[in-house]
């Protein structure tokens, strides 16, 4: 009895989880295949390259161990059964064109770009089956652009824009290849408006951050527009009058909380109270009572 209470009032305490996944919009990324990236690092394969029996990697540059000078040309290092595990480009020493980067079969699992030892230009990892995983762009070792996200079929799974690392402006989360959810960010940090679908289009979920912190009125609806739950926010935690619906229209719960007290209803379909307690410092405190659909207490528990 005592576990089931205990979610009981995780179910009635929570945030509703929203299964998210909204309208279908026009997908612009691509994703890319493994095959001539592999091409190419076969091609290097096959000409001149040198290995650790020559060169020495020291902190990230390479040297010619004959001569100390700094190395420039190509640096593969293999596993124990002579596949090779990654193709190093190097300029004076320093990182500088594609590094190529295989799993034990020899598939392809990244690929990166190096400028004057930094990374610098296109970054793709690789799902097992050879299509991208990811598609990043560096600028000066720092995430600068268009990024994406997909999975192993080769959907769109999530794009956002960096700048110096920091992911800026709108995020776009995709599910069966449909826009499911976007927020929005500066410098970083989470703000502004969020919003997220269901597969008709329908909004599901919408509210407001600043700073990371849900602030404001957040709502969540069901697939046919109605309204499911109203909570509102000050810095990420809830504050002032909370209020559930079901389908029908008829009240599901209602809270009202100030500065993390206050009292907490919630209620069967056919209106009568379900599960009644007060809140103290955001957390269930002092004697819940349950009851059943026909008004009887069912049960009580006390928290502190």
């Amino acid at each position: 009895m005592l576990n089931k209470l205990k979610k009981s009032l995780i179910i009635l305490l929570s945030c509703i989880a929203i299964n998210y996944s909204i309208s279908a919009a026009e997908l612009q990324a691509r994703a890319k295949s493994s095959s001539q990236y592999f091409m190419d690092s076969s091609r290097i394969l096959s000409s001149y390259y040198a290995t650790s029996a020559t060169i020495s990697l020291n902190s990230g540059f390479a040297i010619d161990k004959n001569t100390g000078a700094q190395f420039t040309g190509t640096y593969v290092e293999f596993n124990e059964v002579g596949n090779p595990q990654v193709i190093r480009n190097f300029k004076n020493g320093s990182p500088d064109g594609k590094w190529y980067f295989f799993n034990e079969s020899r598939g392809l699992t990244r690929v990166t770009n190096y400028s004057n030892g930094v990374k610098d230009g296109e970054e793709i990892e690789f799902n097992d089956n050879g299509i991208s995983k990811s598609i990043k762009q560096y600028q000066n070792g720092l995430l600068n652009g268009a990024s994406y996200d997909f999975d192993a079929t080769g959907r769109l799974t999530s794009s956002i824009t960096y700048v110096n690392n920091a992911k800026t402006g709108k995020e776009l989360k995709y599910q069966n290849g449909v826009v499911s959810e976007e927020r929005n960010y500066q410098n970083g940090s989470l703000n502004g408006e969020m919003k997220a679908y269901y597969p008709s289009g329908q909004v599901s979920t919408e509210g407001n951050y600043a700073y990371n912190l849900r602030n404001g009125e957040w709502t969540w609806k069901y697939p046919n527009g109605a309204i499911k739950l109203k909570e509102n926010y000050v810095n990420g935690i809830i504050n002032g009058t909370v209020v559930g619906y079901y389908q029908n229209g008829s009240k599901e719960r209602e809270m009202n909380l100030s500065n993390g007290n206050g009292d907490f209803t919630q209620y069967y379909e056919n209106g009568k109270v379900k599960v009644k307690g007060s809140i103290r410092n955001n957390k269930a405190y002092g004697n819940w009572t349950f009851y059943s659909q026909d008004g009887y207490v069912t049960s009580t528990q006390s928290f502190y």
